[in-house]
């Protein structure tokens, strides 16, 4: 028997996006005081030892989820700038649509603060990286 509180899910997403919001500003800071001083050779030595890792709720390590979740790790700052405000936005969406039956208004807030934050994403943080992606069969790969 599984037991459901659907006020718990709900106060979870704010909570959650209470912690990114005070998350983000530190790590922007973090990442533009790391870009000023990125010629000392002393800060690219700290920052290779950095260990970043992610999760993903989509793919467990085992059919048996005996285990837990299988962790991607990369080194970069950057990627955790992106990867948090990916999720960021993400939960601003699921947070959104929790509300959208019951405030309209504050839904429509939240949606555009989502759409806001993908942007920044998208015209910001990640043109850097299209140098490394491939432009060949990038739209297949994609599945745009």
């Amino acid at each position: 028997m599984i037991i459901s509180y659907p006020g718990l899910s709900k106060l979870k997403t704010k909570e959650d996006i209470q912690k990114l919001e005070n998350y983000l500003p530190l790590l922007e800071n973090l990442v533009h005081n790391v870009d000023l001083v990125s010629s000392n050779r002393h800060m690219t030595c700290w920052i290779s030892d950095l260990k970043i890792r992610w999760s993903s709720g989509l793919t467990s390590s085992s059919i048996f989820h005996l285990s837990g979740p299988k962790f991607y790790q990369i080194n970069d700052l950057h990627f955790e700038l992106g990867m948090s405000l990916f999720l960021y936005g993400a939960m601003l969406r699921e947070r959104a649509l929790e509300v959208l039956s019951t405030n309209l208004v504050q839904s429509a807030i939240l949606f555009r603060k989502a759409s806001g934050v993908y942007h920044y994403l998208s015209h910001e943080v990640l043109p850097p990286y299209r140098v490394h992606c491939p432009q060949k069969g990038l739209r297949k790969q994609l599945l745009l």
